[in-house]
């Protein structure tokens, strides 16, 4: 990248490109058993975001916009000339990919956003508490513990950002899935604000399904993304 930061990141398999952008704390190898399906019949791209997994950081900060500066500049290496790509992003990685979609609506042919959140405010309560107070403990330990600064950095993601507004997400014109599990952590009314702010989006609750739908109902999940992008697949070239 630009400022030194190394970004890790793998491509697999044949046809559109398909890019996953995984959560808070994790890694690429979360989306592991959907690059194994998809990849007889799309190009999976795999990245691990800035501050993650096999990423490093060399600022001092970490930002949505920063990582969806992150994701464009790999896309750009690996997309053909003039295609579009197919983009599936959970928790964070959805915000990633809102911030990125609203910023490079041309680029997206599919938009997949699995329990995203535009504010803070999209954040069940009691999840969100957790979280500050996770934070307040490793923000204050981090001044003694120098490997504790990346993880304050990381949940400071999630009690700082993201910022996007409701204007933003209308700048999106690709066909938009909504994905959201029935006991999610994210408010049902906030995800049906995102919907209803993307003009081409649709909003699809899973039956007893939690904010780790690749944990819970790995099958399901699949079977939701494979019959979406199917849907909406065209000509790589618009």
């Amino acid at each position: 990248m630009a400022d030194g930061t190394s970004i890790y990141y793998e491509v697999s398999g044949v046809g559109p490109l398909l890019v996953f952008l995984h959560g808070n704390g994790g890694s690429s190898t979360y989306f592991a058993g959907q690059q194994n399906f998809f990849s007889s019949s799309y190009r999976v791209l795999l990245i691990d975001s800035r501050d993650h997994g096999r990423s490093d950081n060399a600022a001092n900060v970490l930002t949505l916009a920063q990582m969806a500066e992150d994701v464009f500049t790999v896309i750009q290496k690996e997309r053909e000339r003039g295609e579009k790509i197919n983009l599936v992003g959970f928790s964070d990685g959805a915000n990633i990919a809102m911030v990125f979609a609203s910023k490079h609506p041309e680029f997206i042919q599919t938009l997949i956003l699995n329990s995203g959140n535009y504010t803070t405010k999209g954040i069940k309560k009691i999840s969100f508490l957790f979280s500050r107070f996770s934070y307040q403990v490793v923000n204050f330990l981090s001044h003694f513990f120098i490997h504790l600064k990346k993880w304050q950095r990381r949940i400071s993601l999630i009690v700082e950002e993201p910022a996007v507004s409701l204007a933003d997400l209308h700048k999106i014109t690709a066909p938009t899935l909504v994905l959201v599990g029935e006991m999610d952590l994210i408010y049902r009314e906030h995800s049906q604000q995102i919907q209803q702010a993307i003009p081409k989006a649709v909003l699809k609750v899973v039956v007893k399904g939690r904010h780790d739908l690749v944990g819970g109902k790995a099958k399901e999940y699949t079977k939701i993304i494979s019959t979406f992008l199917n849907e909406n697949r065209k000509g790589v070239h618009q």
